[in-house]
């Protein structure tokens, strides 16, 4: 019976072991690959939704005059608290939005007070913040185009980002750490 003497076989299969642990802990820390995103939405905004820009009502086309820059804050709004502001019946729900500009007004303030946003949990923005930290590390010429809440999911977020001419996405769990989709 040939057989390795136990001064080779032992640190041979130490080895090996250590070895084994090594491509584990690699594969555990190995960086996501992305999945191609969906086509990019038209850009077309909805014509059955109201708009206003600092609390007063305006055109479609006077909405798509803005500038994003110019914009401070956007809140949507649908069902009663949409139909609160007087919409017609064919209106579905209501955009408002607060320029940088109007910001500071005193009526900006008061209509937006009618219509108060609800803030991301802090948790929620730990997670946002870490998903957008991986992604400008593991790919530092993306453009970020969106992080968020997946939809129907309350511990997921979706990232999703431009690189290399590619829209891409990735999921991320609740403490911000991508995970397959």
């Amino acid at each position: 019976m040939n057989s390795f003497p136990t001064f080779i076989a032992r640190p041979l299969a130490c080895g090996a072991f250590t070895l084994l642990l090594a491509l584990e802990a690699a594969t555990a820390h190995a960086q996501m690959v992305p999945k191609p995103a969906p086509a990019q939405p038209s850009h077309e905004l909805p014509k059955d939704i109201a708009y206003f820009v600092d609390g007063k009502p305006t055109s479609l086309e006077a909405i798509q005059q803005l500038k994003p820059d110019d914009i401070q804050a956007m809140n949507v709004l649908k069902g009663a608290r949409a139909h609160s502001l007087g919409l017609s019946s064919q209106q579905q729900g209501a955009i408002l939005i607060t320029t940088k500009a109007g910001a500071n007004s005193p009526e900006v303030a008061a209509f937006n007070q009618r219509f108060p946003t609800k803030a991301a949990a802090p948790e929620q923005q730990a997670a946002i913040a870490a998903a957008q930290a991986y992604v400008a590390q593991h790919y530092p010429a993306a453009k970020i185009e969106f992080v968020g809440l997946e939809k129907g999911q309350t511990d997921r977020y979706n990232a999703t980002f431009t690189n290399e001419g590619q829209r891409l996405q990735l999921l991320f769990d609740g403490k911000g750490n991508p995970v397959e989709r």
